[in-house]
C-alpha cells in the first residue's frame, strides 16, 4: 500500500524534497548530462556544446536561498518544480485553482520523493519550530553605544562651520579656540558638531546644527549620519557638557537650553560650568540627576519661561538646589524665541561698536588684555583635562 498517498504535505516535506530535488538534479535529468559549475548545475549542452544544439539542451538550474530557478537558453525563467513538472507530462497549473493547483504540485513533489527514494509516512513527525530564549551573557550583551575617539578626532578641531565664522566678526577669536576645545566641538563642512561626552569621557553621540547669520537651520545626529548604531544598541545621551562636571566638581551650574548658549555662556562666565537640555522638554529628574547637589541657575530661552519656571519649582521640591533667572526686557526685544546666547552676542556687538568708536589708550589695551588672560587661565588648563579625560577612556575602549 502507498502509504504517501493520502498524506498531508507541510511547509517543511516541501523544503526538503526540493532541496533534495536540486541535489540531486543529474539524477532526475539523466539525459541532460548536468554539471555542477560553481554551486550551480549546468548542462553539458550548454557548457560544451555548439550553437546548432536545441535551446531546451542549453539548460541552468541555480539557488538563491529557499528559491530554485531554471533558465533555458533564450527563454524565461521558471522554477525548478514547474520544471520538473513540465518534463514529466504533468498538467499546465495556470488554468486551475488554487487549491487544485496546490494539490497538483504536492503530487508531483511525492512523484520526485518516490525517484529520490525520500520516505514519506503518515507517521512523519511533523516540523514544528522550537522557540527558545535568547540568554544573552553579559559579555554578549550589546554595548552602549559611544563614537570612537579614533575615528572622531578626524572632524575634532576644524572649526570650518558657519557658526565659528559668524563667532570670529563678533568677538576675538583667541576666546573661541579653547571653548571649542573644552567642549570638543567638530566640523564637517559647514556643519557644526556638538559632542554629547558623558563623565566618563566616552562620546555618546554628535548633534549637528548647520547654522546661517547664527541661527540654526538643520539638525541631525552623528550616529543617523555616519550608520554607526548596531541593532540591541542603545543611546543614553547625557546633557551637553555634562563632562566638565568632572572636571570642575565645585563650580556652579548654569542651565540653558542650547548648546550655543552654553558655549556663548563659557565665554562671558568662564568660572560657571554651563550646561545644554538639548530641548525644552529635557529639563527633567531624570536628565538632571547628575546635577544633584550642585547649586544650579536656570537661563530660559524667551519663549520657555513658564514652562522652565513649572519645572524648577518641581525640582526646587525634590531637593535641587535650583533657581530660574528669568531674561531681562532688553532680551525679548530681540525676538519671542531669543535665549541668553543671542543677549551676549547682542552685548558683544555694542561693546565692539564702542570700542572703535573710542581713542585708543594703553589702559584700555591693558584691560582687554588682562581680560583675555584670565579667561585664558581658567578655561585651558580645564580642555586640557578633557582631552586627558577623553584619551583614556578611548585607550579603555
Amino acid at each position: 500500500m502507498d502509504k504517501t498517498k493520502n498524506r498531508i504535505m507541510d511547509r517543511y516535506d516541501r523544503q526538503r524534497i526540493m532541496e533534495a530535488m536540486f541535489q540531486q538534479i543529474p539524477h532526475l535529468f539523466p539525459d541532460m548530462g548536468f554539471v555542477d559549475n560553481k554551486g550551480h548545475w549546468e548542462s553539458r549542452c550548454k557548457l560544451f556544446g555548439g550553437d546548432m544544439r536545441a535551446r531546451r539542451e542549453k539548460v541552468k538550474v541555480s539557488r538563491y536561498k529557499d528559491n530554485y530557478s531554471v533558465l533555458e537558453q533564450g527563454g524565461e525563467t521558471m522554477g525548478l518544480l514547474a520544471y520538473y513538472m513540465a518534463d514529466r507530462g504533468f498538467p499546465a497549473v495556470k488554468h486551475l485553482s488554487q487549491d487544485e493547483a496546490k494539490k497538483l504540485k504536492d503530487e508531483a513533489l511525492k512523484q520526485a520523493a518516490g525517484e529520490l527514494g525520500i520516505v514519506l509516512t503518515t507517521n512523519t513527525p511533523r516540523y514544528q519550530p522550537v522557540y527558545k530564549p535568547v540568554i544573552r551573557r553579559l559579555s554578549e550583551a550589546p554595548k552602549e553605544f559611544c563614537i570612537p575617539w579614533q575615528r572622531y578626532k578626524h572632524i575634532y578641531g576644524n572649526r570650518s562651520d558657519n557658526l565659528y565664522s559668524y563667532l570670529q566678526n563678533r568677538i576675538n577669536e583667541i576666546y573661541l579656540i579653547p571653548v571649542w576645545d573644552l567642549y570638543l566641538i567638530g566640523s564637517m563642512g559647514d556643519r557644526i558638531v556638538f559632542p554629547y561626552i558623558s563623565s566618563a569621557g566616552k562620546i555618546i553621540d554628535g548633534k549637528v546644527f548647520r547654522y546661517e547669520n547664527g541661527h540654526r537651520k538643520a539638525i541631525s545626529w552623528l550616529s543617523s549620519d555616519w550608520k554607526m548604531k548596531q541593532d540591541g544598541q542603545s543611546i543614553d545621551r547625557p546633557l551637553f557638557g555634562s563632562h566638565l562636571l568632572q572636571i570642575d566638581p565645585a563650580a556652579s551650574v548654569n542651565l540653558v537650553e542650547s548648546e550655543k548658549s552654553a558655549i556663548i555662556g563659557t565665554i562671558e562666565k568662564p568660572t560657571a560650568v554651563w550646561i545644554a537640555t538639548g530641548g525644552i522638554g529635557n529639563l527633567n529628574p531624570s536628565r538632571l540627576s547628575a546635577l544633584r547637589g550642585r547649586k544650579i541657575s536656570v537661563y530660559p530661552d524667551c519663549d520657555g519661561v513658564e514652562q522652565w519656571e513649572k519645572k524648577t519649582i518641581d525640582l526646587r521640591g525634590m531637593g535641587y538646589d535650583i533657581k530660574l533667572v528669568k531674561p531681562k526686557a532688553v532680551l525679548s526685544q530681540l525676538g519671542t524665541k531669543a535665549d541668553v546666547a543671542d543677549g551676549i552676542i547682542d552685548y558683544w556687538e555694542k561693546e565692539t561698536d564702542q570700542w572703535f568708536s573710542e581713542e585708543y589708550s594703553y589702559e584700555k589695551f591693558k584691560s582687554e588684555f588682562d581680560e583675555i588672560e584670565t579667561f585664558l587661565s581658567i578655561i585651558k588648563p580645564k580642555a586640557d583635562k578633557v582631552m586627558q579625560l577623553v584619551k583614556r577612556a578611548s585607550e579603555m575602549g
